[in-house]
């Protein structure tokens, strides 16, 4: 039998990706996927298995063949968990596909077909299946419309206020492969023609190192004044012309052939192009209207607008797909254009970053400040874009910066130095002073409240659930993955820790690399009163979620007492609200380094700035040690 790698070389696929790339596309949702039965407390789904997770098992090796390739101890002590599971999946895969093929295992057999039907999909040019819209809220106080009458539905609709945000999700696990490998095919054709100031399209380039570059040219202008403009697009995927994307993909066609290695493989071309024509903002509208009785929450002004300019199936593309990004880079890479160049026209330097469609522009001089501003506006424009209105009132106090979401050229500085200075500019999740200290945006912070408090009540929901709490009695699975299924508080908070810090660092690996986790995406946050305070606070409101866990765990506990809640055989079973025997718990206290505020102690260098007139913003006094304080 001929190995893998020739297989998969005769494949027209492997003319805009390779053998490791598809392995690893596989891989990665296979960890995500166990990661999901770990966010399920080890599988207490409480119905059917989700469709994902039928498809990658079908596809991948079992867990048990998995050990026979870990790495040795010694090298698993310096790795870290996540690192482990995918080195040991990839020798399973390879191994199972490259046996011949009388002792070639069935889900190398399936995973062979799986693989001509990704290159049958991508010969023919086009998505099989539509994909599932959803909504997502955008804000934790947003509004809902519950199920009415549509003149009820259509009556409540301006109270919607936008709370939501439509996402399409591709249920097929073969169709997101395709998608996945086409875009960062088109990703790397593309991304020499893009602005240097735009963040997010390679590792290179990520949005941390465009919080880096600001907070280093606030550093270098000392303090003095620095004018500062945020613009905000409404509702950018849903609201963007069809037809601007056709020209903006054309073109980017056209000139990756004229200046790069050959042009740019017509079939993957055919894959985006045929995704996106299956999507409109109206049609996904009224989908979502028939099905839950809602309108997704664009502003109805806004939605007016749109239908005039462009017809209302003319406008919108899906959102949450594989190639979103690309789409904005494409259409707002003639607006950076047009920036850049007010920018190289000027011999002071300037700051301008995007990050898909989040941009903040600052410079010295407020009069190029302004005209970066109306630039990149009028382009917007020009491009059929919308954006949020910046009001003509200057701002005056910090609720009136919090409240706006385009801001004009402001001056950034202490309110001492200029009658309408502010210290703050908001970018990616961050606020970052003009002193240089950095704290949470408002909207990061609830984010996180409300995850923490989505767990808790995920949990709730099971317990008191009769057919999820009989489950979670009788043992879900085998005894050596659950004998610890009845303590529910304590697996709760190994999940929000692991959460917070990653699971290497919860597992104590010595030397093991950090994993994703909440404190990895924030490395800016540096230490001072502002960011500990939030970052305390976090932390408060962990230990106030599970003390409400266990509340609830008591409260059915004494239903089971008061046999309000009987189940057969199971009578002496019982939740617990404290953690296992001590025996087989790692720690005993979940404070540092294990808490939101561990992170200050990885940031220190702000600790201890020295914010005195003419002292340099975000540098510490030459006395200042770090590290003679305690966490907690």
């Amino acid at each position: 039998m001929r190995p893998l790698e020739q297989f998969f070389s005769e494949l027209k696929i492997s003319k805009i990706a390779d053998l490791d790339q598809v392995l690893r596309f596989l891989i990665k949702a296979r960890l995500r996927m166990s990661h999901k039965r770990k966010q399920k407390l080890h599988g207490h789904f409480g119905g059917k298995p989700p469709i994902d997770l039928i498809q990658i098992d079908r596809l991948t090796p079992p867990r048990r063949m998995w050990r026979k390739f870990r790495p040795s101890r010694e090298k698993r002590n310096t790795l870290s968990h996540s690192t482990i599971q995918f080195t040991t999946l990839k020798f399973a895969l390879l191994t199972g596909m490259n046996k011949p093929l009388s002792k070639r295992p069935t889900w190398a057999k399936r995973l062979y077909d799986a693989l001509i039907s990704l290159d049958k999909r991508f010969r023919e040019g086009q998505t099989i299946e539509h994909p599932r819209l959803i909504t997502v809220e955008k804000s934790a106080q947003a509004p809902r419309i519950s199920p009415k009458s549509r003149r009820g539905r259509l009556a409540e609709a301006r109270l919607f206020k936008s709370g939501y945000r439509i996402v399409s999700v591709q249920d097929n696990l073969i169709d997101r492969m395709l998608h996945s490998l086409v875009a960062k095919y088109l990703s790397r054709r593309f991304s020499p023609f893009l602005s240097q100031h735009v963040y997010g399209t390679k590792k290179s380039a990520t949005g941390s190192l465009a919080i880096q570059h600001l907070v280093e040219f606030r550093r270098k202008h000392g303090n003095r004044i620095l004018w500062s403009a945020e613009v905000d697009i409404r509702n950018f995927f849903d609201s963007v012309p069809a037809v601007k994307v056709q020209e903006a993909l054309q073109h980017f066609s056209e000139r990756a052939a004229c200046e790069s290695a050959g042009p740019v493989n017509p079939l993957a071309l055919s894959v985006m192009k045929s995704y996106l024509q299956i999507y409109c903002y109206g049609k996904a509208e009224q989908a979502l209207m028939d099905k839950h009785g809602f309108l997704p929450g664009m502003d109805l002004q806004l939605k007016k607008v749109l239908d005039e300019q462009h017809g209302p199936f003319a406008y919108g593309t899906p959102q949450g797909s594989a190639f979103s990004t690309i789409v904005a880079n494409l259409v707002l890479t003639k607006v950076d254009e047009k920036v850049e160049e007010i920018l190289g026209s000027h011999s002071e330097p300037g700051y301008y970053a995007r990050f898909v469609d989040d941009v903040v522009m600052v410079h010295t001089d407020p009069d190029v400040s302004q005209k970066l501003y109306e630039t990149y506006t009028a382009s917007l424009e020009e491009e059929g874009l919308h954006f949020h209105p910046s009001g003509n009132k200057p701002i005056t106090s910090v609720q009136d910066y919090l409240g706006r979401k385009t801001l004009r050229p402001h001056p950034w500085c202490h309110p001492d130095d200029h009658a309408n200075g502010h210290r703050w500019v908001a970018f990616l999740g961050y606020h970052i002073r003009e002193d240089g200290e950095i704290r949470l945006r408002k909207a990061t912070f609830e984010k996180e409240i409300q995850q923490q408090r989505s767990l808790i009540n995920e949990i709730i929901g099971w317990i008191n659930d009769p057919k999820t709490l009989r489950k979670i009695l009788e043992g879900y699975g085998t005894l050596s993955r659950d004998r610890y299924q009845y303590y529910l508080a304590y697996r709760a908070e190994l999940r929000l820790v692991a959460r917070t810090v990653g699971l290497d660092r919860l597992r104590l690996f010595p030397g093991s690399e950090t994993t994703k986790c909440w404190n990895s995406a924030f490395p800016h946050l540096n230490a001072n009163s502002l960011g500990a305070r939030q970052l305390k606070a976090l932390d408060r409101h962990r230990c106030k979620q599970l003390s409400r866990l266990r509340k609830e765990i008591i409260k059915v506990n004494q239903k089971l007492e008061d046999k309000e809640i009987q189940f057969e055989g199971l009578e002496d079973k019982r939740l617990q609200t404290e953690w296992p025997d001590s025996r087989v718990t790692k720690t005993a206290y979940f404070g540092h380094p294990y808490s939101y505020f561990s992170l200050l102690a990885e940031n220190p260098i702000d600790l201890h700035a020295d914010h005195s007139p003419g002292a340099t913003p975000g540098r510490p006094p030459a006395e200042a040690e770090f590290g003679t304080r305690s966490y907690g």
